[in-house]
């Protein structure tokens, strides 16, 4: 695993607003240059879209890409079919003194989704691993202690102990996106029947939840627990609405705090534990989509990007971010039997913020 360093505070920042819809873009004023334009080459053959034509469509918003928040662009050429789409990964703090956050660097790594491998332990204690089922993607419960994830984003995950009951809990981990600014992380204990939750990091607002029942919005919170399996969350914001959450299990048992679950990646898979704010390009060809994201191809690739600037539009409150690109990078389809390669890709873009 490595450890990857936060680039550059903001280059970019907007006012805070949120959304997704297809709309006509706003008046720049007067100019020769289209508002959208890209070219480049697609396995050597000449590819551009430009919104002087007039069969371009363009759409922008903003949208989860495995439950993680991202800006996108996208444009679309309507007789053929053909699309082009950029998404670029809300960064870890969206908003900086009421002002967005967008590009935390002037070139900026592509995301590629690499595998996790996480156990979960208890401490040895009841020999708990040995009644844990965890709910693969068909949805059967399957006896183990040990997750395989595919993908970077924010992994659901269902939970049964049958020594306990038939009942699943859910909790979730954010893979490849590890907390630098916002630490919603926390400690268990207690004594009796008695819960104490702290967090490691106490500048924040606090929402504290046992069974999604909210229990407190102090830093520090002490009350009465059942015994059982219980889901603690965890919600810290700080002042400019940024927020992040961390899950944890805990059991008591015969009046006693009897374990608190821990989450330890295991050395199978590096990966890069921080992809916040990271660029992925999509093409939509011959009825296929191609993603960056999907290529280990791109791990030395980047995307640049300059003259950032904001558009607002004031008559319907919907701004954009516009911004100068250029990049080259690998896109392979989703079952990995086909790719593309996009060379010398350049033009200006623009992506949804509402």
């Amino acid at each position: 695993m490595t450890n990857k360093t936060i680039g550059i505070w903001a280059l970019c920042t907007i006012v805070f607003l949120l959304g997704c819809k297809k709309e006509t873009l706003p008046d720049l004023g007067e100019s020769n240059a289209p508002i959208y334009h890209l070219k480049g080459s697609l396995n050597g053959d000449d590819f551009a879209f430009d919104m002087e034509k007039s069969d371009i469509s363009v759409n922008y918003g903003v949208e989860e890409i495995n439950g993680m928040t991202a800006h996108f662009g996208s444009m679309e050429a309507t007789n053929s079919g053909e699309k082009i789409k950029i998404s670029v990964l809300a960064n870890e703090k969206r908003v900086i003194n009421n002002n967005f956050n967008v590009f935390q660097d002037q070139n900026i790594p592509f995301l590629i989704h690499e595998k996790g491998r996480v156990q979960f332990d208890f401490g040895g204690i009841g020999n708990q691993n040995n009644y844990l089922y965890l709910q693969d993607k068909n949805g059967n419960f399957v006896k183990t202690d040990i997750l395989e994830i595919p993908q970077f984003g924010k992994i659901n995950i269902n939970a049964v102990f049958y020594d306990y009951g038939n009942n699943a809990f859910e909790f979730a981990i954010n893979h490849g996106f590890q907390q630098n600014l916002l630490l919603a992380q926390f400690q268990v204990s207690g004594e009796s029947d008695t819960l104490k939750l702290s967090p490691i990091q106490d500048n924040y607002i606090d929402e504290w939840y046992v069974d999604d029942i909210l229990v407190s919005t102090k830093a520090l919170y002490k009350g009465h627990i059942e015994d059982g399996i219980h889901v603690i969350k965890h919600i810290v914001m700080d002042k400019d609405g940024n927020s992040a959450e961390a899950y944890n299990l805990v059991r008591y048992k015969g009046g006693k705090n009897f374990w608190t679950m821990k989450m330890n990646y295991l050395p199978s898979y590096e990966f890069e534990p921080y992809n916040f704010g990271r660029p992925i390009v999509s093409v939509y060809k011959n009825n296929e989509w191609y993603s960056t994201d999907l290529s280990i191809a791109n791990k030395t690739n980047s995307m640049s990007v300059t003259n950032i600037n904001v558009i607002p539009n004031e008559n319907e409150n919907k701004p954009l971010v516009g911004f100068d690109l250029e990049f080259s990078a690998y896109l392979a389809n989703a079952n990995a039997t086909d790719s593309i390669f996009v060379e010398n890709m350049e033009g200006r873009f623009y992506l949804g913020l509402k």
